[in-house]
């Protein structure tokens, strides 16, 4: 039998199994970021996000890996302006 593999997440948030980690981040973290409302978008979803939650990440509806490598820096520019609200 193969032993379990730790599960490290980018920024090494360290959980002790995968299932902790998909439940524990699944409900901190919101896709508040989409490119096709931007900021304005972004503020409504945290006016609604903040109504349940008040400690939570930000990201996109579906990450990186499946944009169009033009959007990768006008994703990472939305994100920090965002971060800031």
């Amino acid at each position: 039998m193969s032993e379990g593999r730790k599960v490290l997440l980018v920024g090494s948030v360290g959980l002790p199994d995968p299932k902790t980690v998909f439940r524990t981040l699944s409900t901190t973290i919101g896709d508040l970021v989409h490119m096709t409302d931007g900021v304005a978008g972004a503020r409504l979803r945290l006016a609604q996000a903040t109504k349940y939650v008040t400690d939570f990440g930000i990201a996109t509806e579906c990450g990186f890996g499946r944009q169009p490598p033009e959007t990768i820096r006008p994703l990472l520019d939305l994100h920090r302006e965002i971060a800031w609200l």
